[in-house]
């Protein structure tokens, strides 16, 4: 475990910033979040986390997936609406990459899908603390 490190996942879609940034500035007086890990998505809850570090000068490192590498013999392929390509487990290697690297201390997830859902289950088997957040 990275003293202080901590994942921060949730949905693509998740667009709560106040919220994102109210539950991360209280993680770093009540976890001790002086690391942030995240997933490099574009949008949603891994966006506003990145803010959020940026924003505070938080330490940390984002993971993102590599849809469009194909080339893994272990690579399970679709084609997306536009006909490209992509490896559909690159988001569960990513979650898997982010536990293994960032050894964190727990995951605070925000609402999302899959990929969330994904993460919560890798970090719960690798007996890692979760806190979820927005799940009603």
């Amino acid at each position: 475990m990275k003293r202080g490190a901590w994942i921060i996942c949730g949905g693509r879609h998740y667009s709560k910033a106040d919220r994102v940034f109210q539950i991360l500035d209280a993680a770093v007086e009540r976890l001790g979040l002086a690391f942030l890990i995240e997933g490099g998505c574009e949008s949603g809850a891994d966006k506003l986390a990145r803010e959020w570090r940026e924003a505070r000068g938080v330490p940390g490192k984002s993971f993102p997936a590599n849809w469009r590498d194909v080339s893994s013999p272990h690579a399970l392929i679709r084609e997306d609406r536009f006909g490209r390509r992509y490896n559909v487990l690159a988001g569960p290697w990513r979650n898997r990459q982010m536990i293994d690297e960032g050894a964190p201390e727990g995951v605070i997830a925000f609402r999302g899908g899959d990929g969330t859902h994904d993460m919560l289950a890798r970090a719960e088997r690798a007996e890692i603390r979760t806190i979820r957040i927005d799940w009603e």
